[in-house]
């Protein structure tokens, strides 16, 4: 179980974020959905999550780009949900700490699955981020 583990959900569809939410639940983590870009960046900068699940279609090109300031400044994990290809979630992710893309459709059993195993050390990180 990862009763320890917190998890941040930013997904406009809440039939999607209740699922993933659900399904995660179901392995012990403890998650929040953030449901807006305010409640996005205050949950993050205080520093108590351990990997964020945001979907790359959020909302507005503004959103996406204030998102990915905030991950860049902290580089909590991040797993990337929508309809990005993994080369288009490279492109996009100069600088964040992306560690797997997930295309929708998807099965958020999946998704959680991939999260057991990244937090029991048995995956790497998608990309990974060269410091200088």
């Amino acid at each position: 179980m990862h009763k320890n583990k917190k998890i941040l959900i930013i997904e406009p569809d809440g039939l999607i974020a209740l699922d993933l939410k659900r399904e995660l639940e179901k392995e012990g983590f403890s998650v929040k959905r953030a449901n807006s870009m305010i409640a996005s960046e205050i949950i993050i900068t205080n520093g108590n999550k351990n990997l964020v699940i945001a979907n790359t279609d959020v909302q507005t090109q503004p959103f996406f780009d204030k998102l990915k300031n905030v991950l860049k400044k902290c580089q909590l994990p991040l797993i990337w949900i929508g309809t990005l290809s993994n080369n288009e979630a490279l492109k996009k992710s100069d600088g964040i700490n992306v560690i797997g893309t997930f295309s929708m459709p998807f099965i958020s059993k999946d998704v959680v699955s991939f999260i057991v195993n990244y937090f029991n050390k048995k995956i790497k990180p998608l990309f990974k981020i060269e410091k200088l």
